[in-house]
């Protein structure tokens, strides 16, 4: 159950990023970022959130597979199937949760480490 959970949260980070994109997020993403000295640009910011978002869907995938090709797992046969699917349910919000939170937080300590950009370098 667990690395069903860790493959599902994993699967929707992933999609969350393509699928729900709109024709506005396509075209800004394309967008050219004129640079200002002394300054960094907010799209540095958006494309580490977006390249820690896709890792930690990437890594939930891969715990979640190793978990199952391991048969490291609780038995919950015996649960009922509400239950069940109340377990599922609110553990892969909760992981979606924590997932987004500590790639946007990565993402945020990273772009602090970005330098602004100088011509005279």
């Amino acid at each position: 159950m667990f690395g069903l959970i860790l493959t599902l949260s994993g699967s929707i980070l992933l999609a969350v990023m393509t699928a729900v994109r709109t024709k506005e997020d396509a075209e800004r993403a394309s967008i050219t970022v004129l640079t200002i000295v002394e300054s960094k640009s907010i799209k540095i910011l958006d494309n580490l959130k977006e390249i820690y978002l896709f890792r930690m869907g990437l890594l939930y995938i891969i715990l979640g597979t190793l978990l199952q090709i391991f048969e490291f797992d609780i038995n919950v046969s015996d649960v009922n199937i509400f239950m069940r699917c109340a377990i599922t349910i609110s553990m892969t919000f909760l992981l979606l949760l924590v997932g987004k939170y500590i790639s946007f937080k990565i993402a945020e300590r990273k772009y602090e480490e970005v330098k602004s950009f100088n011509i005279h370098q």
